[in-house]
């Protein structure tokens, strides 16, 4: 793998093992740009590198970003790429909050994350991606005040039965999401895949 890909280039077979460690770590790159009032408005996959050693992920090409003097501060105009926007950014003569925009987005790379993964397997952050995808902007829970923990547990091993690619837990990697004060009960700690 070369130095850096834009994750499209990345190969499929990278995305369905390391799939979930990549959105966990889209997911603090966006938090720590929300923390410090930054909102990139062009959140997609073209502009997310993978390095390949070690597959760290990078957030690139600021150019339509902006800084806000509060979260929920107010910007108009359009910014973004299509289908890659959320819904308020869409109207005519847009006025929207510039990072739940950024949310929305970041739930559509969620999803994007999530089709790259094994149909099979359930996808860990389901129920993130579900909340930062609504069309209202004020339920979307702002990752600023998300804490995600994430616990290192032994890689999973990839192996041959039946002729299909199954993977088998020798150990995991689990994530728990935090809103606020609020935890979600330990029913819904799902298992990363990871490398």
């Amino acid at each position: 793998m070369p130095v850096e890909l834009a994750l499209p280039h990345v190969p499929e077979a990278v995305l369905k093992i390391g799939g979930s460690s990549l959105a966990y770590q889209f997911l603090e790159g966006v938090r720590f740009m929300h923390q410090h009032l930054v909102a990139h408005l062009d959140l997609k996959p073209d502009n997310i590198v993978v390095t390949g050693c070690g597959l760290r992920l990078v957030i690139i090409d600021f150019s339509l970003s902006v800084q806000v003097p509060e979260e929920e501060s107010w910007i108009e105009g359009y910014r973004g790429t299509e289908e890659w926007t959320a819904p308020e950014i869409e109207e005519p003569d847009p006025v929207y909050r510039p990072i739940r925009a950024d949310l929305w987005s970041a739930g559509r790379m969620l999803q994007w994350f999530a089709n790259s993964q094994d149909s099979d397997t359930e996808y860990p952050l389901e129920s993130l991606m579900n909340a930062l995808l609504s069309h209202d902007p004020a339920q979307r829970p702002l990752l600023s005040k998300t804490r995600l923990h994430y616990e290192e547990g032994q890689a999973w091993k990839l192996k041959r039965k039946r002729d299909e690619d199954v993977l088998e837990n020798q150990g995991v990697k689990r994530i728990r999401i935090q809103f606020g004060d609020d935890v979600l009960p330990q029913a819904n700690t799902r298992v990363l895949l990871g490398v």
